[in-house]
């Protein structure tokens, strides 16, 4: 290391150490109620859902798909189909995000409805009745509205009964998010 280099990462370790030590370590006291003796309650747990905001709404989507018998229900926070990348960076950029390049929803859908006869992923009638909600922030500048609405295209398309869930498409449950029953 050359010494004009050596000299300043001494320095800045002395500095370190110098400010660290000089700043006395203050406890922090949250206002929190005192614990309360008793026995935990049960909670009778029917199910496994799944939820994800951006990138992890994409992988709750892939999750509920793919382990349809195992998921019942996903929340969906500005994500879109599964599958939409297909395999590609490209696709996944300008196709699950800026929406550049049109997503295909009758493909994915038909990829699906293939994997599941292959049994690469569970069977896409246990996807029926599942309740997803799908939500979209509209000022989201990374993932665009019209992602999202592809997953619910993807969930309700006319053409693929077998991917429909319950009731009879999705609902707005307000003007950012919407509800699929």
């Amino acid at each position: 290391m050359p010494p004009p280099l050596k000299a300043a990462t001494t320095l800045a370790a002395v500095l370190l150490l110098i400010l660290t030590a000089a700043a006395p370590a203050h406890a922090v006291n949250p206002s929190t109620k005192p614990p309360v003796s008793g026995l935990l309650g049960t909670y009778n747990v029917s199910g496994v859902y799944v939820a994800g905001v951006s990138s992890g709404g994409y992988m709750a989507t892939q999750l509920h798909v793919a382990y349809s018998s195992r998921i019942r229900g996903a929340a969906v926070f500005a994500a879109g189909p599964y599958y939409c990348s297909q395999d590609t960076v490209a696709q996944a950029v300008y196709g699950c995000g800026d929406n550049r390049y049109p997503t295909n929803v009758s493909a994915l859908q038909v990829y699906t409805r293939t994997w599941a006869s292959y049994g690469w992923v569970y069977p896409v009638g246990n996807l029926s009745g599942d309740p997803v909600y799908v939500f979209h922030g509209g000022n989201d500048t990374t993932v665009k509205k019209s992602v999202t609405d592809d997953l619910v295209r993807y969930r309700y398309a006319g053409q693929c009964s077998a991917l429909q869930g319950g009731g009879g498409g999705p609902r707005w449950e307000g003007r950012q998010a919407r509800a699929v029953p």
